[in-house]
């Protein structure tokens, strides 16, 4: 126990060191930006730079890793859940083909998920139907016509009693083509309809009860640290529950299985968001295992395991905790 909790402070305190040579990095170029030096400096130069900061930082975090390692083995072995088998369903992964809508396919994977674990009759909630009234929320008038991502939170809240969720059967996926520049899905995409009335009517049999944000904040100082984070998403798991959350994958999404975080010069790809869902972990390994929406042929069946560490590159957690669903009626 004691050399876990070591573990966990140098792994922290290696966290810390990266973010602050990170910090370094942006304010130099800031600095040089601002008095215009970096207009005159060769590439080659600026290249070397860059280079010096982020191997520095690769150096901090794996000594801390490295570190973190060894004290754990001193500690004994730890406990290793994996819940693939667990928290999984028999239904082929979920795949959002080119169109924006991950995060309506990460929440249809959490309903389906806390449908099987109430033991309700079996249900594929309808991706298209949670896209649509997610869309709905966003201050585009236009919204529900492009092929455009959309927050967790307005798709899970639109799963309550305002909307629910037809089934797949009900309105099913179908990958729409749509103009590049303007985002605007071209006549007849079903992506831009609004569902049928008879959609409409079921999805009032299949409603989210009870959902919440997982925060990583003490409740009794409201303080936030990412220890507390990552123990309030294993105790979600524990429970049974998944989680979906939105990571920065940077385009490295193939391989955020290593044990290596992106760099300075990764980050300058663009964020590139892209909404997941959290069905498990591996203690032994320090990763949470997570289930995306591109396909069985993704990683492994449609799943990757993802390190602790690069909850700094996720944001935006929430669980749906119950649900009611009820056969539709003929």
């Amino acid at each position: 126990m004691l050399f876990g909790v070591l573990a966990d402070a140098a792994e922290a305190d290696a966290n810390l060191g990266a973010e602050a040579i990170d910090v370094a990095h942006r304010t130099h170029n800031g600095v040089l930006d601002a008095i215009g030096v970096n207009r005159i400096v060769p590439n080659p130069v600026k290249n070397v730079t860059d280079s010096a900061y982020d191997t520095s930082q690769s150096l901090v975090l794996n000594a801390g890793q490295k570190t973190a390692a060894f004290l754990r083995t001193i500690d004994g072995p730890s406990e290793d859940r994996q819940d693939n088998e667990e928290n999984s369903t028999d239904e082929e992964v979920y795949d959002q083909g080119h169109m924006m809508s991950c995060t309506a396919h990460a929440v249809a994977g959490a309903f389906e998920f806390t449908v099987k674990k109430l033991n309700l009759p079996k249900f594929e909630p309808s991706k298209l139907f949670i896209w649509y009234h997610a869309r709905e929320q966003l201050h585009d008038p236009q919204a529900v016509k492009k092929n455009i991502g959309t927050n967790l939170r307005d798709a899970i809240k639109s799963l309550g009693k305002a909307h629910g969720v037809c089934s797949e059967y009900d309105w099913s996926y179908e990958v729409g083509q749509y103009n590049e520049k303007t985002d605007l899905f071209l006549a007849g995409a079903k992506a831009a309809k609004k569902p049928p009335a008879l959609a409409e009517r079921n999805a009032h049999h299949h409603i989210v009860t009870k959902y919440h944000r997982i925060t990583g904040r003490e409740k009794t100082t409201g303080k936030y640290s990412k220890p507390q984070l990552r123990l309030q998403l294993l105790k979600c798991l524990d429970e049974g529950h998944p989680f979906v959350f939105l990571m920065k994958t940077y385009n490295l999404l193939h391989n955020v299985q290593k044990d290596e975080l992106p760099t300075a010069k990764d980050e300058k790809n663009g964020e590139h968001r892209h909404s997941l869902l959290a069905v498990g972990y591996s203690q032994s390994k320090r990763m949470f295992l997570v289930r995306n929406s591109w396909g069985s042929g993704f990683g492994w069946d449609g799943y990757f395991y993802m390190p602790y560490d690069y909850l700094t590159h996720c944001q935006d957690f929430w669980t749906v905790c119950l649900v009611e669903s009820y056969p539709d009626k003929a």
